[in-house]
């Protein structure tokens, strides 16, 4: 389970996603507009660092990511925004496991780095896509 973390964290990232616009790294803070973009369906589409590309899925809600490898559901997480960063944490766990960084965005893609904070496997560089 915890090899979904890095995935899990992609898709929340995108919920950062802007309608009709795109945000870099200088735009500062998530705002709540932002965030609200996130919601909805996103899928890996190229990863560095892990065999995710085409595998994985993330839907997003209110205040917590379901991740899918292949269709079936493996994991469930809360997120919170913290200033530019995503915070993602095990449903059953207090300790935050993974943080979230968006370089770029817009309303069907997203570019982000995953980097695990409790597991130990390191960060990943991932491309998502929004579902229709």
């Amino acid at each position: 389970m915890r090899k979904f973390l890095f995935p899990f964290a992609i898709v929340l990232s995108l919920a950062t996603i802007l309608f009709s616009c795109s945000k870099d790294e200088d735009d500062g803070p998530l705002t709540d507009y932002d965030m609200s973009l996130l919601l909805g369906t996103w899928d890996v589409t190229e990863s560095k660092g892990a065999p995710y590309d085409g595998r994985l899925s993330f839907l997003i809600q209110s205040s917590q990511v379901s991740i899918f490898q292949d269709g079936i559901e493996v994991e469930d997480y809360w997120y919170e925004r913290e200033g530019g960063v995503i915070l993602l944490t095990e449903k059953g766990d207090d300790e935050v496991a993974a943080k979230c960084e968006v370089f770029s965005l817009t309303e069907s893609a997203a570019r982000v780095k995953i980097t695990d904070l409790k597991y130990g496997y390191g960060g990943y560089a991932v491309k998502l896509k929004k579902r229709k």
